[in-house]
């Protein structure tokens, strides 16, 4: 009987109609599976991605007019079905943020496609009555050998650079900027040039807001489109999520544990809205996989279903290296394979990989600015690492805020970004407020002089009502009809306060 060949209609489709709705960002994630045409089975389909593999190396953009348009000019619109079937695409397409999890499946059919093709090539010389046995078994491996090659085709020196002048010239004409997957603040991008391919680590004394910084990156990225992998052994799952409603709802969790923020109707609908908004953005949360074997083999797996972009581990002196036998137990030996592991694991994949660690106490002893010698465990840390970010308080700002007035930097603490390794570009440091109820950083404003954290204005000074205070209960809710700031400084709060962990 004839059997159809393996294809995926509905994958296939999705695709297309991702790429048709996010454009260039689909595209990228499209050529790093290497997707051709060819990939596709249904013709009409091989038509439109060749069309949108014109636009995309031509630096143009790719939407569901420019591929309409091309299509007219090449007089073949009729072929796909008309103009009506790409308006079908974008309709039908579930959600574009899975689209790493659609190309995955394209990719596998095609790939299937081409193993029964060689296998009826070699099917076919067997039958051949002047074959000679050993000829065509000899020649049988690297039939599908061929087919890895077409799959993951190692590009030329010329190529590889053709590439890196065509993201050049685009940025050049106001289009993407030639870096890394961007961070929430602008400062930092300048700087650090986007999260690249190759580890990054995040490094901080417990406390000083490291996880945050890692929670708001991945947050980042998968608004941009890019599926996250997170693996964490210090906080729960649970913990990762409510950090994340109350960073997008402006809503402290201290006033939502408590109650007091189920006493106003408008805080509540905003921690709705920030649910709504995060339960569609592709980030995969795992809290299992302690291991470095077992990080290994999710990551591979969550690139191949999902198309993941980005690897996220909290933190790096937690994860665990059984394979190591006995030499496991020695602290120095672990980080440092695990940190060779998880270098190479990004270069496998080719994605960045973003590694929390925890830094030595002698840099609070000695009250300086951390060192990379600061890294706890291993000196591998630092020799594996592209980039390398600490985050630490201002100790000195800080005591002067809570001197001028009591408990100040519960709420809103001084703190330093500071890039201290960068393979391919400069370092330096950027002041930063951390917001502790809300797990949010900001960036801080620097004087014409230099002078950083200008903009310390304290909860008195943001609270406009502070002479009422004496009028109203102890942790009255907010009245409905107030303006809410983005980080509102209540007399609940003050006197709720939050523990020193709340900024992780």
């Amino acid at each position: 009987m004839e059997r159809i060949a393996p294809f995926a209609e509905e994958a296939e489709l999705a695709v297309l109609g991702s790429v048709l709705l996010e454009g260039t960002a689909i595209m990228d994630l499209c050529r790093h599976a290497q997707l051709r045409a060819n990939s596709f089975y249904a013709p009409a389909n091989r038509l439109i991605y060749a069309v949108m593999e014109d636009l995309y190396k031509a630096g143009r953009g790719i939407d569901l007019v420019t591929v309409t348009d091309r299509l007219k000019d090449m007089g073949d619109i009729d072929k796909i079905g008309g103009a009506l079937a790409l308006n079908r695409l974008c309709d039908q397409t579930p959600v574009a943020a899975h689209a790493g999890f659609y190309i995955g499946i394209v990719r596998d059919k095609a790939i299937l496609r081409g193993v029964i093709e060689r296998a009826r090539e070699i099917e076919s010389e067997a039958y051949d009555a002047e074959a000679k046995a050993e000829t065509v078994l000899a020649m049988a491996p690297g039939k599908f050998d061929k087919i890895m090659e077409d799959v993951v085709k190692e590009p030329s020196n010329a190529e590889i650079m053709d590439g890196l002048i065509e993201k050049w010239e685009i940025a050049a004409n106001g289009g993407p900027k030639a870096i890394g997957i961007k961070t929430p603040w602008e400062k930092l991008n300048d700087i650090m040039m986007g999260i690249e391919v190759g580890m990054t680590i995040v490094a901080g004394r417990p406390s000083a807001g490291k996880t945050t910084m890692e929670d708001a990156m991945a947050q980042a990225a998968a608004v941009s489109g890019i599926p996250v992998y997170r693996v964490t052994m210090d906080s729960t799952h649970e913990s990762l999520l409510a950090r994340a409603i109350c960073r997008n709802s402006g809503v402290s969790l201290a006033k939502l544990k408590f109650g007091f923020a189920g006493r106003s109707k408008s805080n509540m609908e905003e921690v709705r809205a920030a649910r709504d908004f995060l339960a569609d953005l592709p980030i995969h949360i795992d809290t299992r996989s302690t291991d470095i074997a077992q990080i290994r083999s999710e990551a591979r797996r969550m690139k191949m279903k999902y198309g993941v972009g980005l690897v996220t581990v909290d933190y790096i002196q937690l994860v665990r290296a059984a394979e190591m036998g006995r030499s496991e137990w020695d602290n120095v030996a672990r980080v440092t394979y695990v940190s060779r592991e998880l270098k190479a694991l990004g270069i496998e994949l080719d994605i960045p990989v973003i590694v929390l660690s925890q830094l030595s106490r002698q840099a609070e002893q000695e009250n300086r600015e951390p060192k990379l010698s600061d890294l706890r465990d291993s000196g591998a840390i630092e020799q594996d690492a592209n980039k390398v970010i600490f985050v630490y308080v201002d100790a000195k700002k800080r005591k002067q805020m809570d001197e001028t007035e009591m408990g100040a930097t519960k709420h809103k603490r001084p703190v330093w970004f500071n890039l201290k390794k960068h393979k391919d570009g400069e370092i330096g440091c950027i002041p930063m407020w951390m917001y502790p109820p809300y797990f949010s950083f900001d960036q801080a404003q620097i004087s014409g002089d230099g002078t950083a954290f200008v903009d310390d204005d304290l909860p008195s000074s943001r609270n406009a009502e502070k002479q009422d205070w004496h009028e109203k209960p102890a942790f009255a809710p907010k009245n409905e009809g107030e303006t809410k700031p983005r980080f509102p400084f209540e007399r609940q709060e003050e006197m709720l306060g939050t523990e020193e962990g709340d900024g992780n």
